[in-house]
């Protein structure tokens, strides 16, 4: 009987891989070879579940860009802004593994400008955490006007994380949970 073969599994495993070599190596040294030998697999079947490296960046893109926004499990429905607050600190690179993740996001940044397919997946995972915000604002009534405040958000875990990834000693998890916290009053209490 042939053995059965979890394609999709296959695939995410390759996607995580090629974000750590991402994290090892940038973007630019990134080969399929090293994610395949990260894997303990072959080239080939790096070339059977991805056309190109393009086609595993866009797959590495997609791993890390879930694993920033719907890092929980649990149905993000907030009841108060402090578990709005909770949420948000977990996105942010607290440990080794968030740190990495957001080392790959942050080195995909110039990457959609030249290429469409990259675009699109930055765009599609912004207006998805946008659009989980919004509503939540709304519902709580944190501010006047919810989108802007959403975006503020964004932009402000993008600051943190991009601070803390560059600078972990000094972006210790305490001072970029104080400093959101500090930001999120400011946003909210207006």
């Amino acid at each position: 009987m042939p053995k059965k073969v979890d394609h999709a599994g296959r695939r995410l495993a390759l996607s995580m891989h090629a974000v750590e070599v991402i994290a090892d190596k940038g973007i630019e040294n990134l080969r399929l070879v090293d994610v395949a030998r990260r894997m303990g697999v072959t080239t080939g079947l790096v070339t059977h579940y991805f056309e190109d490296k393009d086609a595993v960046l866009a797959a590495a893109l997609e791993y890390v860009a879930g694993e920033l926004v719907y890092h929980s499990q649990e149905d993000e429905s907030f009841t108060s802004l402090d578990e709005m607050y909770q949420y948000f600190a977990e996105i942010l690179p607290l440990d080794e593994t968030r740190r990495r993740h957001w080392k790959v996001w942050i080195a995909f940044w110039s990457r959609p400008m030249t290429n469409p397919v990259l675009a699109e997946i930055h765009q599609r995972y912004n207006e998805a955490f946008r659009a989980q915000l919004v509503p939540a604002i709304k519902r709580l009534q944190l501010h006047d006007d919810p989108a802007s405040a959403a975006n503020t958000v964004i932009t402000v875990i993008d600051a943190i994380a991009t601070h803390a990834t560059i600078e972990p000693e000094y972006w210790t998890p305490t001072r970029q949970r104080k400093q959101l916290k500090f930001v999120l009053a400011s946003v909210f209490e207006s």
